[in-house]
């Protein structure tokens, strides 16, 4: 049987190598994104001191901005509990541009566009498509890298699990001093053995993304039920041309009032025409968690609330697997522990394929004088 699961393990290793570098190396590169922006663009999310003023009426902000834009009319805007933080305001769509706005004078101060973005956000297409676009050969290459490398580390333990506690000794030890051969191979199996868990989850939550029938299955075992998908260009106004719709009315204040008068606390409050949600406090567990909101587009009244521990179940599941794909799930702890094993996990088929070659080689040797001694 673990004849079977290391020609298993080497196998799919050889075929899947290069693509499993490839997405650990993305994301690991992707997991302190947002902190490296912030770092660098200071000025697109942060503030200045505010000197004793208040922000302007979210309306007249809306207003200000759809005029400077002349495009496509604002539909949201996300008002961070972080006094220090610009409001985020972006039309109706997915894949649309964020401005971000001082909302001290109304100004943009920056802007991000998905798909025109930055270095990570070519990482995150490389991590997803391999640079080439949504549903396209691109996703269906990094599905089949992602679910053959669940099958590489469920083979790896397998064959490499130590049968005694001396040998987990040895296994989970790695000799620095040793020689090369016995280096790359510490390398290999040690680091595989500390890593196998946290990649194997990443591995098996990243699947929910490639495969609609991996997600139903997974739903299926934990008792959820799958909820159907919407139709393309039917999610958020996707695929509707609304560049010349003059902007849609919303009480954007009494809105904004009614909604956070009930919270005492929040991470952040995000605005919608007719609809709202509000962020869950915190940096662990379910980051995606939040209570939503219909309101009268007219006057900015509650209709109806739907508290986080009242959603469907299948809305919590995609925000556990996107904190525990991500690493987000316990704070910086975890997120810095993900980057080191993805950056481990990018290791693994170069020191394979490394061990590979040289066992393949000395076997070659080992024929070659066992053919000289014959003749």
């Amino acid at each position: 049987m673990k004849k079977f699961f290391i020609e298993l393990h080497k196998g799919l290793g050889l075929l899947a190598g290069l693509f499993i570098t490839i997405l650990c190396l993305t994301g690991a590169i992707m997991i302190f994104q947002e902190d490296a922006r912030e770092l660098a663009y200071p000025e697109r999310y942060f503030r200045p001191e505010a000197a004793g003023r208040s922000p302007l009426p979210i309306a007249q902000i809306v207003e200000q901005v759809n005029n400077e834009l002349g495009a496509e009319p604002i539909a949201s805007v996300e008002i961070s509990a972080d006094t220090t933080r610009n409001y985020i305001l972006a039309p109706a769509g997915k894949g649309k541009p964020k401005y971000y706005v001082d909302p001290y004078s109304g100004k943009i101060v920056g802007k991000t566009a998905p798909k025109n973005s930055d270095f990570f956000g070519y990482a995150l297409k490389l991590h997803r498509w391999l640079l080439t676009s949504p549903d396209s050969w691109g996703k269906k290459v990094t599905g089949a890298a992602t679910l053959m490398f669940a099958f590489i580390l469920i083979s790896g333990i397998v064959y490499w699990w130590p049968k005694s506690k001396k040998q987990l000794r040895a296994r989970l030890s790695i000799k620095t001093d040793a020689n090369r051969h016995r280096l790359m191979s510490d390398l290999h199996a040690s680091l595989g053995i500390y890593c196998s868990v946290l990649l194997l989850v990443m591995a098996l939550t990243g699947l929910t993304w490639s495969y609609p029938w991996y997600r139903s299955g997974l739903y299926a075992i934990l008792g959820i039920e799958t909820p159907p998908e919407a139709p393309k260009g039917d999610k958020k106004g996707e695929g509707k041309d609304k560049s010349q719709d003059a902007p849609e009315p919303f009480a954007w204040d009494a809105a904004y009032s009614a909604v956070a008068s009930q919270h005492s606390d929040y991470k952040h409050i995000r605005l919608e025409l007719g609809k709202a949600s509000v962020g869950r406090p915190g940096n662990y567990g379910n980051v995606r968690a939040a209570d939503n909101y219909k309101l009268d587009k007219q006057t900015g009244a509650i209709k109806s609330v739907e508290r986080y521990e009242d959603a469907p179940e299948a809305n919590k599941a995609r925000g556990w697997i996107y904190s525990l794909h991500t690493g987000v799930v316990g704070g910086l702890c975890t997120r810095i522990l993900y980057f080191v094993v993805c950056l481990m996990g990018a290791s693994f088929p170069i020191t394979g394929v490394w061990l590979y070659l040289r066992k393949r080689a000395n076997a070659q040797k080992a024929e070659a004088k066992r053919q000289a001694k014959t003749n």
